[in-house]
């Protein structure tokens, strides 16, 4: 009983992870989604925390937002914090998908104020004729400290 007893869990593991030697890779990528609006602050203030809130735009069902990513775009010789943000989702690769779908949803995200200097917020909106992202802006300067 013991010997059919350990073949069957010995079976069992193989059957079980056989599913994953199968695997033929991904079948999903990330992609950037259109941020439709944001609401962004008048000012921020240093060392605070502060919540921006934005929509963005879901092509169809086979995406799903991730999340919200940004890059410092800010060079040595700047006297203004650059930072370029954009909402990332993951979406299914090869599965037909239903274009006519889209749906704008919201979300928020938090932003800490470490620099003492101007933000420039920049915010991907899409894909212009030429290729070339299409941004929302927005300047917003630094306080010391909420008075």
């Amino acid at each position: 009983m013991k010997k059919v007893s350990i073949a069957v869990v010995f079976l069992t593991v193989v059957l079980a992870f056989s599913g994953c030697l199968n695997d033929d890779g991904a079948n999903f990528y990330y992609t950037t989604l259109p941020i439709e609006s944001v609401d962004v602050p008048d000012t921020l203030i240093y060392g605070e925390t502060d919540t921006i809130a934005f929509t963005y735009s879901i092509p169809n069902k086979c995406h799903q937002f991730v999340g919200i990513d940004f890059s410092n775009e800010t060079q040595a010789s700047d006297t203004i914090q650059k930072r370029t943000f954009w909402a990332v989702a993951q979406a299914q690769d090869g599965v037909e998908c239903d274009s006519a779908q889209t749906v704008v949803k919201e979300a928020d995200f938090a932003f800490d104020v470490q620099y003492n200097e101007t933000y420039e917020f920049r915010f991907i909106t899409g894909v212009d004729s030429e290729g070339e992202y299409t941004f929302l802006t927005y300047t917003i300067p630094v306080k010391e400290e909420e008075e």
